[in-house]
């Protein structure tokens, strides 16, 4: 039986995740990002796999579109 209520898929993300994710959102490149986080670019690169993995996108395109989507909608 499904109640109607919607599960916040940001909430399992972890901290490093969910900036990367706003990172993206705004357009920034992965090297940005690592320099912004002051992390590697691969690292970044496999959170965004991560990512990729657990909202189930194919391609850094998709986890993009998504990431504008969740996060426009979030709650502030």
């Amino acid at each position: 039986m499904q109640t109607g209520v919607r599960r916040n898929p940001l909430a399992d993300l972890t901290p490093r995740e969910l900036e990367t994710l706003s990172q993206l959102s705004q357009g920034s490149p992965m090297a940005g990002i690592a320099e912004e986080l002051n992390v590697s670019y691969k690292t970044v690169v496999n959170v965004c796999s991560q990512l990729q993995a657990e909202t189930g996108r194919r391609n850094l395109p998709e986890l993009i579109r998504v990431a504008v989507q969740l996060l426009a909608t979030a709650p502030a």
